[in-house]
């Protein structure tokens, strides 16, 4: 009895593995049937009624993407057949595959040998008839029908005419019905759509956007696919699922630019790209139409999400809009490789400095400047440090900064190098702001006005840069009235190959424009950019640059210095023209604002406007904005030796006290700025004027280690031109699906042969105690 009951007992607890091991199995079985080409088309075949003779029509398997569906006049080897070809998934590839495997003869008479393949260039929806007068080969005629973004239909007649150079009226009679029949086919795909606008409520174009759907099996969100949008902001992805209550969907929108499959750039904070989210239903065919809109995610709307205070999402658009600009303007005007390092990620809200570094191919942009009303945006953000990315990937490496250089030093750096580098970022910000047709473009917001001569001996050399912008502008500009004008492609030609030192491209100029040649050395000069051979007086004079090896903004004994004849120096016909330098230095060869020239102000206004006044020269009048940050308030100096009147006071709200000062007054003043840290201080009384406080916290102190000019002696390798970043796509999603499949297979196998091994266990468990029990 109880060997009985053991067996019994044993019985049903296999009994029970055994289910169990069948659910495991029917789970594997239905996740491979899950990867398995769906049978599109039987249903349909089997209810097409258009006069075909199905009593010879074979149904044969899928097989590499081609449904394939023989219909047969009459048997035998010469005799008229008729095809029907339904290509799937991947029509072209499999359309291509197959043509060359049968010999089509599509299109026309090919000779012995030939080919002609099917693909997104051939025509649709037309009857062709091919072949030869001659009995050993058919005639064929071929009709190609698309049913869908992923299905083809091909039918094909092959006829014997038996001395007859056309199929008779009863071939023909099958081929029309076959096409009536591959007609009926055809189904109209429904798409998921809409726009997508951005805060300012204009479209946001080329973004990427992901579709997520609720899973059949769970109430998880997986993805389905992913598209871009257009110019006009709209996108449109292929739907195929049931709609039906409950079901839910998701938008995920990322501020990452997409140009032919590949991202060109990403707007980042907080280490990832910046994006939203928006949920849905997909309950009924209104729900396939879905708008998101930024402007709705920024002022909360609930069905949006987001890693971040969405209320900030207007920073982002900026960033992106503005850094588009910069793109289109490089990849539509110049043929310059920018494809170092892509993407390009933006950097926001990332400690206190704003820069491009070439290591990792990045921008950065400080947690002030990433305020999307930060004077600084467009042209010394995005379109400045884009132009840096954009010269380094041109040339490879920096202009050769020479040992000692420092950024934005001028003047008394070892060569122009660095000038040559600002300037140029400078020059090309001012040129996409005239191409997209801003007010002023001459205006190099928020600092200075190209139109004003800059020499770059000026405020102890730091005005060197801006003379080189201001000398390019000049020879750019067909609004000023100076002797030469180049076109965009003009200059563009010569800064196209590399260049060391702002002298060679004066060398290059002359030497590929020799009919401008006196024009354009008299630009040159004008900016100061000549070899000074007079002289100085050997002492240091106030607003000499100077070496500041202790760092106290002091010129102390000893301390090396550049020693001007005077404070403007004269040009004479012997000086050689293209270098910046003076007779210590007769071999000089290979933005931010000057240190000190700053407002100091108790106010806690935001923004601040200057508005000069030019005495002799009404036209050159401008005025500039420029932001308070802890209580100082950048000035943008226009050149030196040049009578003007400055006012300046808050943007909005009321000033009690503006600041006017006179050029006569204010010059004095700068010479000694350095050593102030400041030009002078100011109450300004503002009263009901809008205060600057941060909206989003710092991504980091500083997300990049090592700015650009740290980096003089980086070069390029061939590799840093490949693209090579993998954003997660519908390929890399299956893989981890497939990889996470195989996990579960493996944990499933595992666990059976933990059950298998506790079977045996407890057999032999319960044999011993049962022969124990016997023998007692």
């Amino acid at each position: 009895m109880g060997l009985r009951n053991f067996f019994r007992h044993s019985i049903a607890f296999l009994a029970v593995l055994l289910i169990f091991a069948g659910l495991l199995n029917v789970s594997a079985t239905a996740a491979l049937a899950d990867e398995s080409l769906p049978d599109l088309n039987d249903e349909l075949f089997r209810s097409a009624d258009v006069g075909l003779p199905f009593s010879n029509l074979q149904l044969l398997p899928w097989k590499d993407g081609t449904r394939n569906v023989a219909l047969y006049g009459t048997r035998g080897d010469r005799t008229t057949k008729l095809w029907i070809n339904i290509y799937s998934f991947e029509p072209s590839v499999a359309a291509k595959e197959y043509a060359i495997q049968e010999n089509f003869l599509f299109g026309g008479a090919l000779a012995e040998g030939e080919r002609l393949v099917i693909d997104d260039s051939t025509e649709v929806s037309s009857k062709r008839y091919t072949g030869y007068i001659d009995d050993a080969v058919p005639i064929s005629a071929h009709y190609l029908l698309k049913l869908s973004e992923q299905s083809y239909a091909l039918v094909q007649l092959e006829f014997w005419p038996a001395g007859s150079d056309s199929p008779d009226d009863a071939a023909l009679d099958i081929f029309e019905k076959a096409i009536d029949f591959v007609n009926s086919l055809v189904y109209e795909t429904e798409y998921l759509e809409g726009t997508v606008t951005g805060v300012d409520k204009l479209p946001l174009p080329n973004c990427r956007v992901l579709f997520y759907e609720e899973s059949e099996a769970d109430d998880d969100l997986l993805f389905v696919a992913e598209t871009v949008t257009d110019d006009a902001g709209y996108f449109k992805i292929p739907y195929d699922a049931t709609l039906e209550e409950g079901r839910q969907g998701a938008l995920y929108i990322n501020m990452e630019y997409v140009e032919n499959g590949q991202i060109m750039y990403r707007i980042m904070y907080l280490a990832k790209p910046v994006g939203i989210n928006k949920y849905f239903l997909l309950e009924e065919e209104k729900d396939l139409t879905q708008n998101v809109s930024l402007l709705d995610a920024s002022q909360k709307d609930s069905s949006y999400t987001g890693a971040f205070d969405l209320s900030g999402l207007a920073h982002f658009e900026a960033m992106y809009r503005h850094m588009m600009e910069a793109w289109r303007f490089y990849t539509t005007h110049t043929d310059w490789n920018l494809n170092y390092k892509l993407p390009v990620d933006v950097i926001s809200f990332s400690g206190s400095k704003t820069y491009y570094s070439p290591k990792y191919g990045k921008i950065n942009i400080s947690a002030w400047d990433s305020v999307f009303d930060s004077p600084q945006a467009p042209m010394n953000r995005e379109w400045h440090e884009f132009s840096h990315h954009a010269m380094f990937s041109q040339y490879g490496m920096w202009p050769e900064l020479l040992p000692g250089s420092e950024n934005h030093a001028g003047y008394i750096n070892p060569s122009t190098a660095d000038s040559l580098l600002e300037g140029f970022a400078e020059f090309m910000a001012c040129v996409i702001a005239d191409t997209y047709g801003y007010p002023n473009p001459n205006l190099y917001q928020p600092y200075y006005n190209l139109e004003l001569n800059y020499k770059g001996w000026e405020y102890r050399g730091k005005a060197e840069e801006i003379a080189f912008a201001g000398l390019l502008w000049d020879l750019y500009d067909p609004a000023n009235d100076d002797a030469v004008d180049l076109s965009l492609g003009d200059i563009l030609l010569l800064l196209n190959d590399y260049l060391p030192d702002v002298a060679t491209f004066y060398e290059r100029a002359i030497a590929q424009f020799p009919s401008k040649a006196d024009a354009i050395r008299e630009v040159f000069v004008m900016h100061g950019f000549f070899a000074d051979r007079e002289a100085g007086n050997n002492t240091y004079d106030t607003y000499e640059p100077f070496t500041d090896k202790n760092k106290n903004a002091t010129y102390d004994s000893g301390e090396y210095f550049i020693d001007y004849a005077q404070r403007s120096p004269v040009y004479n016909q012997s000086d050689a023209v293209g270098q910046a330098t003076n007779y210590q230095r007769s071999e000089r060869r290979n933005t931010v604002t000057f240190p000190g020239f700053f407002i100091s102000t108790p106010s806690e206004a935001a923004f601040f406007v200057f508005r000069f006044e030019f005495e002799e020269q009404a036209s050159l009048n401008y005025e500039l904005v420029q932001s308070a940050i802890d209580g100082k308030i950048p000035f943008p100096v226009p050149a030196e030796n040049i009578a003007y009147t400055v006012t300046v006071e808050a943007v909005d709200g009321q000033t009690g006290n503006p600041l006017v000062l006179h050029s006569t007054e204010l010059v004095p003043m700068l010479d000694t700025a350095n050593e102030r840290g400041d030009i002078l201080e100011h109450d300004f009384q503002v009263t009901g004027a809008s205060v600057r406080t941060k909206v989003l916290p710092e991504s980091s102190s500083d997300a990049l280690d090592t700015p650009y000019w740290e980096q003089f002696n980086l070069r390029a390798s061939t590799d840093d031109y490949t693209y090579q970043y993998q954003p997660e796509t519908p390929q890399t999603l299956s893989a981890q699906a497939d990889q996470q499949q195989n996990d579960t297979g493996m944990a499933n196998r595992g666990i059976m042969i933990v059950i298998i091994i506790a079977v045996i266990l407890a057999v032999g468990v319960g044999g011993f105690f049962l022969i124990r029990m016997r023998k007692k």
